[in-house]
């Protein structure tokens, strides 16, 4: 009989799986090894491609998915990650929640016009149109970015969600809300109509052959959340209208109704309880204009906590937390990455006396034209001076900008003047009267010089930073015995306007809005717009059109008055008939003309050669910028008696004053000085500064009849 196996065999037999089980685990860690190797390299790979090809990924969509799913291979995804080493190295953040912040500053700006429903196409050009306009980057976006973006929003459980329609189409919803069938089923038959014309109950009963009941309960959910709105004077003859402006093509834009013949009965007449005054704020480049106008409006409520709080973190994580009350204006996102004012930022807030509209002009030689338009649209302008060492000397130096601001105000027709010392918190100034008092007397000597009435002028020490002497006396000036800036502005004196003269409404843009029609915007600088007018627009022979509907800080007006910015929709007219520089008004009350020529007294502020026949510069009137040819220089004026001293000089130069015959070398509408003043003053813009500034004296207009 065979032996049972010993404990020596048993114990060899243990060894020998122990050795076994070693070598599967050295095997094991070896093939992990060799997996991590690959890995690595694939990732060094992946590294050195990303590189390489860093500006394709940011800006191409489909190059981005194929980039994603050979990252996916090794479980990254580099533009889901918003730290750590592919943040770094493309320098696109966390790709899909920079764009989930695009998408929420949309939704949360269109909300109270769609409530909070969108077309996911619209929404995806409108991310597109934003991101491609604000930033030096060139982004491809596609609908399957903007979708897995908000995927993302959704996990963050902020309301975001996609309802859909068939057929491929798509809601984006940005506020909680379950839609049922029934809902989308009105909503889809909206969204046919691509929102430009309301619907009726009985309409909807017949497209959907449902019963009255069903149309009603599907509508009464909608109503209340804001995606429908009723319009009761409806010319269907059907009842109600029922609209849906989420659905409005290009809802961006300066009005919140998709239907503009509201009744005014039914709407607040805004503004019209105070008076308004417009408000430029001017100065040398990075003398704290957006500051000190940010943590004005930010002090007076106009700008609630939360979003300061966010303008100050984004600030911050730029580099740039000084700056976090000039991100309340500077909301472009070319001015973020540069760090300056380039359009013209227009904000509202009232005081006791009166609701004042900012408007924060650019300060860097390179955007003077467009300081000029927001300067032609004032009635007061504060100056902001840098009171640093060598800040103020900078911009009171001959090719600073704070003598260009404050000639072209003048120039420009703005009378009442303030002037605010910034940055007194600046250790090199330290709230000093003697840096205060030596500043006071420079600028008052050259205010003086331009005709100001400097004894009228406040001169106003503070600190936009800081808050000093913005909305309360500062403690730390006690020195100082005028008012606050706010104060100040309260004791403004009201602008006489000149609501006797015939129309004359220059216009600064024009929008087209679905829906709704072709949208001129401007400031009433003599006479007044009302619904119903027939106007007329000149230069150009664009048909006269009526004026359906007149509206000023998003509301229904049944007026609007010289210094009001206003949008008005007119009939029958598209955006290539109007444009930026136009002039509109009454066709039955001496309707404005293109001009043939004019002759103008202008001053030659800062030419530095001589000025012949033939000069033809840019000229800045009200918003239109046109080169004019000086034809003939007829005559050579004595700045002190107004004298002539020569008739037909051969030149001009720096210093000297001439009557000049000008013609437009493009169509132009000016008007003479003492007829409409705001239509009769410019300036000369050339070698990218201003040259010289002039007064309109007698105008040739050409007599071109508009087509009817």
């Amino acid at each position: 009989m065979r032996r049972g196996i010993g404990i020596g065999a048993l114990q060899n037999d243990k060894l020998r799986q122990q050795k076994f089980k070693e070598k599967g685990e050295d095997v094991n860690n070896m093939q992990m090894s060799q997996m991590k190797e690959r890995l690595d390299i694939f990732r060094q790979s992946l590294e050195e491609f990303a590189i390489k090809h860093k500006k394709d990924i940011n800006k191409n969509a489909e190059f981005r998915h194929q980039f994603q799913q050979m990252c996916s291979k090794i479980g990254v995804d580099p533009l889901a990650s918003n730290k750590g080493f592919w943040a770094e190295l493309l320098g696109v953040g966390d790709f899909y929640y920079e764009l989930g912040i695009q998408i929420i500053e949309i939704c949360l700006k269109t909300r109270n016009q769609n409530g909070g429903l969108i077309e996911l196409n619209e929404l995806t050009e409108r991310v597109k149109k934003t991101r491609n306009k604000y930033s030096q980057k060139d982004y491809d976006i596609t609908v399957e970015d903007v979708k897995r973006s908000i995927k993302h929003l959704k996990v963050l459980g902020n309301g975001f969600q996609l309802v859909m329609l068939g057929g491929g189409r798509y809601f984006v919803q940005s506020v909680p809300c379950e839609l049922n069938a029934d809902q989308t089923a009105i909503l889809s038959s909206a969204l046919s109509r691509k929102g430009l014309e309301g619907m009726t109950i009985p309409e909807l009963e017949r497209e959907l052959s449902w019963s009255r009941e069903r149309v009603e309960n599907a509508l009464k959910p909608l109503i209340k959340e804001g995606f429908a709105w009723i319009d009761s004077q409806s010319t269907k003859g059907e009842g109600e209208e029922y609209w849906f402006p989420g659905l409005i093509e290009q809802i961006d834009s300066p009005f919140s109704s998709p239907n503009m013949m509201m009744a005014d009965e039914l709407l607040p007449k805004m503004g019209k309880e105070k008076e308004h005054i417009n408000v430029v704020v001017i100065g040398h480049v990075d003398s704290g204009k957006s500051t000190t106008t940010g943590h004005l409006i930010y002090k007076c409520g106009g700008i609630d906590k939360r979003t300061i709080e966010k303008f100050e973190k984004e600030a911050q994580e730029m580099g740039k937390g000084s700056f976090k009350y000039a991100w309340v204006l500077d909301k472009l996102k070319a001015e973020r990455e540069r760090g300056i004012t380039i359009d013209i930022a227009l904000w509202k807030f009232e005081s006791k006396n009166f609701v004042f509209t900012i408007i924060d002009a650019p300060g860097h030689r390179d955007f003077i034209k467009n300081m000029i338009t927001g300067t032609s649209q004032a009635d007061v302008a504060i100056l902001v001076i840098d009171s640093t060492t060598g800040g103020f000397e900078a911009g009171i130096s001959k090719d600073g900008q704070t003598r260009e601001h404050a000639l072209l105000a003048k120039t420009l027709g703005i009378q009442q003047l303030i002037v605010c010392m910034n940055k007194f918190d600046d250790k090199t100034v330290n709230y000093s009267q003697a840096r205060y008092d030596e500043i006071k007397k420079e600028v008052a000597d050259y205010l003086k010089k331009l005709g100001y009435k400097v004894d009228d002028i406040p001169f106003v020490p503070i600190s936009g930073w800081t808050g000093d002497n913005m909305i309360e006396k500062s403690d730390k000036m006690p020195w100082y015995k005028g008012k606050c800036l706010l104060d100040t502005l309260d004791d403004l004196k009201p602008p006489v306007r000149p609501v006797d003269k015939p129309l004359r409404l220059p216009l600064q843009d024009v929008y087209k809005i679905g829906g709704i029609g072709t949208v001129p915007v401007g400031r009433v600088e003599t006479g007044v717009l009302r619904p119903g007018m027939v106007v007329h627009f000149a230069p150009g022979q664009a048909a006269d059109s009526e004026v359906k509907s007149v509206e000023m800080h998003h509301q229904s007006v049944p007026e609007a008055k010289p210094g009001d910015n206003v949008g008005f929709n007119v009939k029958g007219l598209s955006t290539t008939d109007i444009k930026r520089g136009y002039v509109a008004s009454d066709s039955k009350n001496d309707p404005a003309k293109e001009t043939a020529s004019f002759e103008a007294q202008v001053i030659i502020m800062n030419h530095p050669g001589e000025i012949r026949n033939g000069y033809t510069p840019v000229l800045d009137c009200h918003t239109s910028h046109i080169a004019c040819k000086f034809e003939k220089l007829l005559a050579l004026i004595d700045k002190r008696t107004n004298q002539t001293v020569e008739e037909n000089p051969e030149k001009i130069k720096r210093g000297e004053s001439a009557m000049v015959k000008c013609v437009p070398t493009k169509p132009m509408c000016v008007e003479a000085y003492t007829d409409y003043p705001p239509l009769g003053r410019f300036a000369v813009r050339d070698m990218r500064q201003t040259v010289a500034v002039g007064i309109i004296k007698k105008v040739e207009k050409k007599d071109i009849a508009a087509k009817k």
